[in-house]
């Protein structure tokens, strides 16, 4: 982290503000904090629905979460973030641009929504799609809240407050994981741990409306060329969106045509960790886009910020490469024994996942920097490889093929989009490259040694907290002894724990 994490950062301090530094920290602490407990959250959802529905009505529930949310996803299209940059550019007109957002995207969110009831009669049509399509009934009532939602976390992107909906979202988990334990502790079937599963959504919109306070769209001041405007910028990164979703949820679909029903149960397990890993790198982008965007191609500001972002993903994916190691002991903590045969699948995904931590600090800026038809294009490209290797590896591997074609794709895409970058800026290189490897295989042998010697003799949940602490204890410990910290993320973090001392 250089100087251009820490813009003004004397005159912050005289004024009793945060520096850009300790804006990311506190967003990102704020968010991995709400993070984790929406993991924990979210994984004892998990457990206890794979432990009470049998492998058809979970295999319906997992199907029916997929569809839906393609839907969600693609009615925002782009446009929140777009939002967010539009209102650092230009704050003037904040509500106009907001109740602009809100209603354009609750307009496509009622086309949407008829249009998946629609297709789901299609899709999903006979006696064997039943469990499905009524599932679907039940998920895509959560497609009325997104324009709202949209607005308010387009505000809060602008106001680099994004903790909030982080808020939000934990306080909704906290609600809705009591409704799943409900619904299986009084065994009210398949329908009602459905509608559980779909109160989350619902309630995590609505509670980031109120945390933002943006309220509700307004008709009034609803503007046809703002609208517009906004949704023909949104258009290239609603692309990338929608691919991206399509990239990652690609392997499952296929799955289904390709492999069993089981081999869906076991690999959507396994997706459902790596989901709550994914975000990681939001946490921290999201927090730095409107600071990203006021930057210059090839300026040193943009240098810097991106070098440092893809820094801090370095010093993450190691060890989550590390970690991998336990996915046994995870996927039996998490749903059971009878998850077992995932554990190949879920350790590749992990280290999938680990790739492409790095490459969404450059999809990301790439974004900011309006060049998202450039992000487009690049996730195009691994599309189509993504669904080659898919075609030749399920076949020949199951959901071990599928993990690795996300393996390879990964690695693709991050060669591309760092060629693409280096059109606008430096590419970004390993910080120590050598250390860092020193510290993360220290981690790594520290993980075998305990899953091979704990594993057979103590629960897995056991076996994770004590290898987990002492690996990642030396990890970190490592990387300090051997300088391989960067003194001004040290300095950083150091200047905000003295803030909350003395507050």
């Amino acid at each position: 982290m250089t100087r251009a994490f820490r813009p003004g950062a004397r005159r912050a301090q005289a004024a009793g503000t945060l520096s850009l530094a300790e804006r990311v920290a506190v967003n990102f602490s704020a968010q991995l904090g709400a993070q984790l407990i929406l993991a924990v959250g979210g994984l004892i959802s998990l457990a206890v629905t794979t432990r009470y529905l049998d492998l058809r009505h979970y295999g319906a529930l997992i199907t029916a979460l997929i569809f839906v949310s393609l839907f969600t996803i693609a009615t925002d299209f782009g446009i929140t973030t777009i939002g967010g940059r539009e209102l650092a550019k230009d704050a003037r007109d904040r509500q106009r641009v907001l109740s602009s957002i809100g209603l354009v995207v609750t307009a496509i969110s009622l086309i949407a929504l008829g249009a998946a009831i629609g297709l789901a009669q299609i899709v999903y049509a006979g006696p064997g799609g039943f469990d499905v399509r009524l599932a679907i009934l039940i998920l895509v009532p959560q497609l009325l809240i997104v324009g709202p939602r949209s607005a308010a976390q387009a505000d809060l992107i602008f106001r680099q407050k994004v903790y909030l909906s982080s808020l939000a979202a934990v306080a909704t988990r906290v609600i809705t994981l009591g409704l799943v334990i409900a619904v299986a502790a009084a065994d009210l079937g398949f329908v009602a741990m459905t509608a559980a599963y779909a109160a989350y959504p619902i309630l995590g919109g609505a509670g980031t409306v109120a945390f933002a306070r943006t309220g509700l769209p307004r008709l009034r001041q609803w503007d046809r060329t703002l609208a517009t405007k906004l949704l023909k910028a949104s258009l290239p990164l609603g692309g990338v969106i929608v691919l991206n979703y399509l990239y990652f949820r690609l392997d499952l679909f296929l799955l289904s045509i390709l492999a069993t029903q089981k081999d869906v149960a076991l690999y959507g397990v396994s997706y459902k960790v790596i989901e709550m890993l994914i975000l990681i790198p939001s946490y921290i982008m999201v927090t730095l886009f409107p600071t990203i965007a006021a930057a210059g191609p090839f300026s040193e500001r943009l240098r810097n910020l991106v070098q440092n972002a893809f820094t801090v993903m370095q010093f993450i994916a190691v060890p989550l490469i590390a970690v991998s190691f336990f996915s046994g002991q995870i996927l039996e903590f998490i749903a059971g024994k009878q998850y077992a045969g995932a554990a190949l699948a879920l350790q590749l995904l992990m280290c999938g996942v680990a790739l492409s931590f790095l490459q969404q600090v450059i999809g990301y800026t790439l974004v900011a920097l309006n060049r998202q038809t450039w992000a487009l294009f690049v996730l195009a490209a691994v599309l189509v490889v993504n669904l080659v290797l898919n075609l030749i590896l399920i076949p020949l591997f199951a959901i071990n093929g599928a993990a690795a074609a996300l393996i390879g794709s990964e690695a693709v895409s991050l060669a591309l989009i760092l060629g693409v970058y280096s059109r606008i800026g430096p590419i970004p290189t390993l910080y120590k490259p050598a250390k860092v490897l020193i510290a993360g295989a220290t981690m790594l042998g520290l993980i075998v040694a305990t899953r091979e010697t704990l594993g057979s003799a103590v629960s897995p949940l056991a076996t994770l907290a004590a290898g987990g602490l002492l690996s990642f204890g030396t990890y970190v410990l490592l990387l300090k002894q051997l300088g391989a910290v960067p003194p001004e993320a040290s300095a950083a973090l150091s200047n905000l724990i003295g803030r909350m001392r003395h507050a």
